[in-house]
């Protein structure tokens, strides 16, 4: 296969080699289209490290998503963005809620159900705007994270006074994010920012089992040993003090690699003057410093980026062409 071929390129192996360690930043050019995906999908693939993939615009992160996903045969998490100002847009709550399932996920450093690394968190995909807009602190996070485990001693009613008190709707039965039900021993739950809901069910003050559900079958899905359920604050709940970059979330051993540096530099210069709101965002070169506590890869088109580096690697990217056969006796044309 083409993928195939393109991964033996022995500049690949090399270009893992120098990531393997701390080298600062390493420039890479002659990337375009999916190639700089199928790059990144090979380092961390051979390194072993987590990655954070920076776009210079919202479209391009859900392509870059979708391209990361083929070639690395697993799941991406994509950090997302509102639109214009933090909070504000049609689907504002949907988007807080994603923001804060993300950061506790990379807070636990693990999956629910079986403690082991969650292959979804190895890479994570973000627009520069995502990342000039604040996420809440360890500590706000875990004043609005509620964890429960198997086995636990836990009063069912004292945690649906907690789901009331932090705004979710009780129902008969749960339909959609933000949603709580209890029945008898049962209580169901679905948190803001996941697709499919838990069900907690218990021995009298005790937790027997957690399980994930389908919500159209009420059909049980998976078991897990613990979840974390994370609550969205309400507006004016979050100050500054209260925030802090998305990059800080990060284990120090993740690789930063910025797609068009020159590109993503622009694009956060032309959203916050165009947003006219400079206490709501951080400025782009604020998360370019922030990305300098990590080795770093910056991908390119043509040609180095904004600096030069002693680390360089160029690859030679070109389209397949397309080849049509002459039409024939009958008519017909044939494409390969």
């Amino acid at each position: 296969m083409v993928i195939e071929r393109i991964a033996a390129d022995p500049r690949l192996e090399q270009l893992a080699q120098t990531l393997a360690s701390d080298t600062g930043v390493v420039s890479v050019s002659g990337l375009w289209g999916s190639s700089a995906p199928l790059v990144a999908a090979e380092v961390v693939r051979r390194t072993g490290k987590p990655l954070l993939y920076v776009t210079a615009h919202l479209e391009e992160a859900d392509q870059v998503r979708d391209d990361l996903e083929l070639f690395l045969g697993s799941g991406c998490e994509l950090l997302s963005a509102w639109e214009t100002l933090p909070g504000e847009g049609p689907a504002a709550g949907e988007i807080h809620a994603e923001r804060y399932r993300l950061c506790a996920a990379l807070t636990d450093k693990s999956s629910e159900a079986s403690g082991r690394p969650d292959p979804s968190l190895r890479v994570i995909v973000a627009p520069v705007q995502a990342l000039m807009q604040p996420v809440p602190t360890v500590a706000t996070l875990h004043n609005h994270t509620l964890r429960l485990a198997a086995n636990q001693n836990a009063d069912p009613e004292e945690l649906a006074g907690w789901f009331i008190k932090y705004g979710f709707q009780r129902l008969d039965l749960v339909e959609s994010p933000g949603d709580f039900a209890r029945r008898g021993d049962i209580l169901d739950v679905f948190a803001p920012g996941e697709s499919q809901p838990v069900r907690v069910e218990f021995f009298g003050d005790s937790i027997e089992s957690i399980r994930r559900f389908d919500v159209s079958t009420q059909r049980s899905i998976s078991r897990l040993s613990s979840v974390a359920i994370c609550a969205t604050p309400k507006a004016g709940e979050i100050n500054d003090s209260a925030t802090m970059c998305f990059l800080d979330y990060l284990p120090r051993e993740t690789l930063v690699m910025l797609g068009g540096p020159v590109e993503i530099q622009e694009s956060g210069t032309i959203l916050r003057k165009r947003l006219d709101a400079p206490d709501s965002l951080y400025d782009v070169e604020a998360v370019f410093r922030a990305a300098g506590d990590f080795s770093q890869i910056h991908a390119s088109r043509f040609g180095r980026s904004v600096e030069s580096f002693d680390n360089t690697s160029q690859f030679t990217i070109r389209s397949l062409s397309r080849f049509a056969a002459k039409a024939t006796d009958s008519g017909g044309e044939v494409c390969a």
